[in-house]
């Protein structure tokens, strides 16, 4: 939920040293950031985009050519989904420990509830692993990691090496480490580091 990257970073601590305006949307646990065609109440994407970041751009003071996404573990699979529905209103993209190839969550009842069935077709539409040439045609420069002891280290080092056929512009860290809060907390401040030099290269 909204609370979660709270409890492994002091975020008002990250949002004064970068100068950075942190927003924190509730996942709703299960929402995978996406329009539900199934269930009717489920459109995540509809209220990023339609209320979420309208409601940012009013309320706070924000430079429109210096905003970034990055998530963990579903929150990374969600950056980089909404990423790629509107990658204009972006400067960058990260995915901490990101779930990049869908194909893996053919028994995820929960996503089965959301999508209505789970096959594999459906799952690898879904993919960012799948849609990896819509980030070369951005042109932009994007962050993922992943611990090596994590369940999806291997996707992601093939995600890794599929950016360099593509000849995208990622920088990828991997380092010891598994699915959990205490990787989340070291991670995460390289996608900070990252987008704090993004935004001073503008």
């Amino acid at each position: 939920n909204f609370k979660q990257w709270s409890n492994f970073l002091n975020v008002q601590k990250y949002a004064d040293a970068y100068g950075f305006v942190i927003v924190c949307p509730d996942g709703l646990n299960d929402s995978w950031y996406i329009n539900s065609p199934r269930k009717a109440t489920s459109k995540f994407e509809d209220f990023f985009f339609k209320d979420l970041h309208t409601t940012m751009m009013e309320k706070y003071r924000i430079d429109t050519d210096q905003v970034f996404i990055t998530g963990v573990g579903m929150g990374g699979f969600g950056a980089m989904y909404l990423f790629l529905k509107k990658p204009d209103i972006f400067r960058s993209v990260g995915s901490c420990a990101g779930i990049l190839d869908m194909q893996n969550e053919v028994d995820n009842a929960r996503l089965r509830t959301l999508l209505g069935n789970t096959d594999f077709e459906t799952l690898r539409n879904l993919s960012i692993i799948s849609n990896i040439g819509k980030f070369a045609n951005t042109q932009k420069e994007i962050i993922f990691d992943c611990g090596i002891d994590d369940p999806q280290y291997e996707n992601t080092n093939f995600f890794k090496k599929r950016c360099d056929e593509l000849r995208i512009r990622a920088t990828y860290v991997s380092q010891p480490g598994k699915h959990d809060r205490s990787y989340f907390q070291k991670a995460i401040r390289w996608h900070f580091d990252f987008f704090k030099r993004l935004a001073k290269d503008n």
